[in-house]
This record gives structure tokens, sequence and C-alpha cells, in this order.
């Protein structure tokens, strides 16, 4: 009997020790990360030397509160109106923190209505430095009419000012909006669209897309422009010399 009992606790141990090694075998062991996500995580964490700068006056990321907008800087490469690249290992969106609460429930209007599209953001805070820089150019192409001279501070340069287009996400390509961001002609001016939509410069479709931007962003609480399709303020210029400091 006695050894019985001994062979019966031997038998439960073994059953056990048995159960133990077969739950580890079919624990399956921790992933290891490939060196391509190691890299991509890697350039998340990692900040450039302008978002440290942008960061350091308060401002914010866009995606932080839209990770889905899509963020293409006109100033981050030579494709722009002075075909001049201004921005270096820099193509983010920063904005004050109220700015960017506005554009992400514009986002969210925008997908709403239409899941295959993104509002696609080509400029938001504009340092002085870069402002400067670009009236300079400006001027010696004699378009400084376009950019806000030395003596002013640019709405962009408050963080509270964005330029923002429509892009459809099925072709990667934006939205007509009958020209494009930047352009200086009469076409840009909204005030004009419906001499435009008579005269036939402007089509029906371009006049309705630039309405679906424009009411998506007067939604979220931004302001249009006479003069500029594309651009749009979080505020007043007195409520941004107020509550704000520019951007050097």
């Amino acid at each position: 009997m006695f050894i019985f009992i001994i062979l019966l606790i031997l038998g439960i141990a073994h059953g056990t020790n048995s159960s133990n090694a077969d739950n580890a075998a079919a624990t399956p062991a921790p992933a290891q990360a490939s060196p391509q996500k190691e890299e991509e995580v890697a350039r998340v964490i990692a900040k450039s030397d302008e978002a440290l700068r942008m960061e350091a006056y308060g401002l914010v990321n866009v995606k932080s509160y839209a990770p889905d907008i899509v963020v293409q800087l006109a100033y981050a490469s030579s494709n722009n109106i002075l075909q001049t690249q201004l921005y270096y290992n820099f193509n983010e969106a920063y904005l004050q923190k109220n700015a960017a609460i506005k554009l992400a429930l514009a986002q969210n209007i925008i997908k709403s209505i239409n899941p295959g599209f993104s509002i696609v953001v080509h400029d938001a805070v504009r340092p002085q430095r870069v402002q400067q820089r670009c009236w300079e150019l400006a001027r010696a192409r004699r378009m400084q009419h376009l950019f806000m001279p030395p003596g002013n501070i640019s709405m962009h340069t408050y963080g509270v000012a964005v330029d923002v287009s429509l892009i459809s996400l099925d072709t990667n390509t934006e939205v007509d909006m009958g020209g494009n961001p930047d352009d200086p002609s009469a076409l840009a001016a909204p005030k004009r669209e419906r001499d435009m939509l008579q005269s036939g410069r402007l089509s029906q479709q371009q006049y309705a897309n630039r309405l679906l931007l424009r009411k998506a962003m007067q939604a979220a609480g931004f302001s249009p422009i006479g003069n500029e399709w594309w651009h749009f303020e979080a505020c007043s210029r007195r409520e941004a010399r107020e509550k704000y400091r520019p951007i050097i």
C-alpha cells in the first residue's frame, strides 16, 4: 500500500511537469522586431531640430490629434512657387494646440462626408526667419505682394494659420480645386469665384470641391480669407497677438 502511494505521488508530479513543459512549448516566444521595424520606430522617436524648436515654443504636431491627415509641406521641397527648398529633414505640420484640435475636427468632418478624401497640409507654422526668406525670394522674382513683408507678423508665424487642400486617398492625387495653392492668379480668390463660374474659368466641380473644404474648415472654427482659397485662420489677428508669441 505504501509503495502504491509513493508511485501515485510520483505519477502526479511527472504529469504536472509534463503539463508545464507542454504549456511552455505552446507559448510562443516574444517576436523579434525586424531591423526595418526598429528603424521605423527610431524615425518616429527621433525628432528633427526644427520639430524640437517648435515644441519649445509650445506648438504641437497636428498628427498628434489627426494621425491620418496628410502633410506635404510646400517648402520641404523645391516644388513651390518660389522653386526653393527652405526646410531640410522636416516635413511636419506644427500649430498652436487650439488650432491643431480644430484641424483634427475639420479632418473628421471631411472623412465623414467622403472617407476617400483627406485634408492635405501644405503649410502650418512658418517661423519668422522662414517668412523673411520667403519675402526676399519673392521680391527677387517681383512677387513680394504674395507674402507678408518682414515688418508685419504673418498668422502663420503665430502658428494659427494653415494652407490646406484635399487629396484623394485612392489615387494619391490632390482634388481639383481649379488651381494649386500659392496660385498667384485671380483664380485663387474665393471672393471672385462667382465671376469665375460665370466666365467658365472655374468649373462647377472645382467650385464644389472648394466649398467642401471651406465648409469643413469653417464648421471646425477656422475663418477663410478673400484672396486665397487654401488659407484658413484659427483665430483673429488680435487674439493671436494677445495669446501667442511669434515663432522665430
